[in-house]
């Protein structure tokens, strides 16, 4: 069924022209205050949307800001945790130029990969939020700014930056076992 009220009209931006119908005497039609305040309303909308994207792209980045620190602090513990490891408990033990054994070694690449899930996982929960605000901002009809659709790509790299330190780490340990300790 048809809406009575809103007949085939250029839709109005804001209440200023229906102010200034009422101020040069005129009623203002019903249809031009309805038409006033959905295209108010969708501008309401548009700026929650956009301040909500914003949001979570100033979210996302602290996150990833503070994802990478984390892990660089943790792989400096690592480092040290290791080579104290190595020259206190194993010293009779090992031989000089020895790695320490795979059990010992890759205690610290499990957690240097439970914090790369941890801090992927936020990562993709904080996108997910985000691209669903994106999609609901494109789906609005009277939008002040056309933007593109929305694509599911734009947060790998962030997540191949947190996965960089376990795998660094691996690369480290075969490194050391294929050409340094012949």
């Amino acid at each position: 069924m048809a809406n009575p009220i809103a007949p085939a009209v250029e839709p109005i931006k804001d209440r200023a022209a229906v102010a200034a119908s009422q101020n040069a005497g005129q009623a203002a039609s019903p249809a031009l205050i309805h038409q006033s305040a959905v295209s108010e309303h969708g501008s309401r909308a548009e700026e929650i949307l956009r301040t909500e994207i914003r949001h979570s792209a100033d979210v996302m980045l602290n996150l990833v800001k503070w994802g990478i620190t984390v892990e660089i602090a943790v792989s400096s513990l690592i480092f040290y945790a290791r080579r104290e490891i190595r020259s206190d408990a194993f010293l009779s033990v090992l031989p000089k130029n020895a790695p320490l054994p795979w059990r010992v070694y890759v205690i610290g690449t499990l957690f240097l990969t439970m914090l790369a899930l941890l801090f992927t996982v936020l990562l993709w929960l904080v996108q997910r939020r985000r691209m669903h605000y994106r999609r609901m901002l494109f789906k609005l009809p009277n939008k002040l700014i056309d933007e593109a659709a929305p694509t599911k790509y734009g947060s790998w790299i962030y997540s191949v930056m947190f996965w960089s330190f376990p795998a660094f780490d691996l690369a480290v340990r075969a490194y050391y076992i294929l050409f340094l300790i012949r």
